[in-house]
């Protein structure tokens, strides 16, 4: 006769659930990380329950009550931000995603889980005051933004140690672990509270160490295939950045040619030569037929998407070759030509690449260029006249009694030459006034750039003149405190921008750039260009070298920037 299967006890069942938890359960090749992981995330949320936020509620509200200069008021916002920082941090789970990609999780979590670990130590130290409690505040809402990092990141830890199908299982057995070592420290914490209000300043520092030593154990986690995972994040990252930003890869593209182009003017043994050259691979470029280098063929790219004017760029050639001559100019006039060649041009290439064609912006682009190129010259007057140049009007020298050969081979700041100075200082200034206009034309995305680029470059001539307009033995610095300001306020204009209906003519300089470019924009509008192979890998590639040049050295100043 058979008998029914007894029931199995409570007892049986629970140490059935406990042996679960095992390693000798998982395969072999994932004890090792499971066991590693799983002991740390017993000594890790015992830190972690000490700012939770009901924990923190009930420490802030027994601590500070009574404490003159903290209203009653004041203490019920300051429990209430402790109890919601959770919620107020896991806004940061984003964030934590993009900073962790590329990186070495394992290293990532372990350092910002010190973070945690020295924001709950430094609770520990916060005064019983006023600003003791925003201290405290402040520290819970910085731990909790930490530890959305640790579990943002750890996701990607798990994906990589652990199959699919069991994922989920371990998963739930080492939340079941932290929230079980969570509810006993808040226990702890309570109990000590309720013996002593200020008990937390011993407390806390003995959970911040347990936790040091969760992540002593967590610190020997092996991540599978880390290097793999860590460069196709870099590199999904890389062409993210690409397509996302096809504006500030057409600029490296741009800048790479022209700062090749104005080395080998410079270095060449022959301008003519050197030109020639240029102008023979600016053919080939246009003819969808660039040379295997990396400038020609991202410039290729940047004209094959954006049609780009070619007389843009040989206006830029032919800024490079008066240089090289040395040429100087008689009026303003004449150093307006000079300056739409070799700014100008670049200020209408940009516009052009961020979209508006319409004459009156690309006007405005050119000016803005001319502006920051006379703003130069005002700024580097002493350091032209050492290498035996001059870019300042000759007639305006003359007219203040200065004879620019004899000055320079004595250059010296007398107030004649200040005054020269602050004259084009002024015409860069109103052309600055008058570029404003054309930067409501461009996308929303791009007009804090343009505008921040106005700002701070119009912010040197006005440090010229705050230290004596002395070029010839100061060199005007735009400091970096400065500059944070500028670019706060350009953010803050380009918000307020609106297109104006009455527009002025272009400068006379740069007329002739304009007009070629609405002529261009006629003969390109249903002409294609042959198309270069492999585009996005290619402005892939040029964008990683020209980080990598300017991680190894600085940028240098390059004529056309100047």
């Amino acid at each position: 006769m058979k008998h029914a299967a007894h029931p199995r006890s409570l007892v049986d069942l629970f140490a059935g659930w406990l042996w679960s938890f095992h390693p000798r359960n998982l395969p072999p090749m994932q004890r090792a990380n499971y066991a590693r992981e799983l002991l740390s995330w017993a000594f890790l949320p015992v830190m972690l329950g000490a700012i939770e936020g009901g924990t923190m509620s009930v420490i802030v509200k027994k601590a500070w009550t009574g404490v003159p200069g903290i209203s009653p008021e004041l203490l019920d916002f300051a429990v209430a931000f402790v109890s919601a920082a959770p919620n107020f941090a896991n806004l940061t789970s984003f964030l934590w995603s993009r900073v962790g990609n590329g990186r070495d999780k394992v290293a990532f979590i372990s350092r910002i889980q010190l973070a945690t670990c020295a924001c709950v130590a430094l609770v520990a130290a916060m005064p019983t005051n006023a600003w003791g409690l925003l201290g405290t505040c402040l520290l819970v809402l910085v731990a909790r933004a930490t530890w959305t990092g640790v579990i943002t990141v750890r996701a990607a830890i798990w994906r990589q140690n652990y199959p699919k199908d069991g994922r989920a299982s371990i998963a739930g057995k080492m939340a079941t672990v932290q929230s079980i070592m969570l509810a006993l420290a808040g226990w702890v914490v309570g109990a000590t509270m309720d013996l002593n209000p200020a008990s937390f300043h011993v407390v806390f520092p003995v959970l911040a160490a347990v936790g040091v030593y969760g992540n002593s154990i967590f610190r020997h986690v092996r991540l599978r295939g880390g290097r793999r995972l860590a460069a196709r994040e870099r590199a999904e990252a890389g062409t993210a950045k690409v397509s996302a930003n096809p504006v500030r890869t057409a600029a490296i593209a741009l800048y790479a040619f022209c700062r090749v182009a104005d080395d080998m003017v410079d270095l060449g043994d022959s301008i003519e030569r050197s030109l020639k050259v240029l102008h023979h691979r600016l053919d080939r470029i246009y003819a969808g037929q660039p040379e295997n280098t990396v400038e020609d063929r991202a410039l290729a790219v940047v004209v094959q998407r954006h049609a780009l004017p070619r007389h843009l760029l040989d206006a830029l050639l032919d800024g490079f070759g008066w240089d090289g001559h040395e040429r100087r100019y008689e009026t303003m006039e004449d150093l307006h030509g000079y300056a739409a060649r070799v700014a100008g041009s670049v200020g209408a290439m940009m516009c052009w690449i961020m979209g508006p064609q319409q004459a009156v912006t690309l006007a405005r682009a050119c000016e803005l260029g001319v502006a920051m190129q006379l703003t130069n010259i005002a700024r580097d007057v002493g350091e032209d006249a050492r290498i035996g140049r001059v870019y300042l009007p000759l007639q305006w020298m003359r007219e203040e009694g200065i004879d620019p050969n004899a000055w320079l081979l004595a250059p010296v700041c007398t107030p004649a030459l200040q005054r020269v100075i602050e004259r084009v200082l002024q015409e860069a200034d109103s052309l600055y006034k008058q570029s404003v206009a054309g930067i409501a034309h461009l996308p929303r995305d791009c007009r804090s750039a343009i505008m921040s680029a106005h700002l701070i470059y119009a912010e040197i001539g006005h440090q010229l003149r705050r230290i004596g307009m002395d070029p010839v033995n100061h060199r005007s610095v735009v400091s970096g405190k400065r500059k944070l300001w500028l670019l706060a306020c350009a953010w803050l204009q380009s918000r307020w921008l609106t297109v104006q209906r009455h527009q002025p003519q272009p400068l006379a300089g740069i007329a002739y750039l304009v007009e070629q470019c609405q002529l261009s924009a006629q003969t390109t509008m249903d002409m294609t260009l042959p198309k270069p192979p492999r585009i996005e890998s290619m402005l892939n590639m040029l964008e990683r070298l020209e980080i990598q040049r300017r991680q190894i050295s600085g940028v240098p100043v390059n004529r056309f920037q100047r």
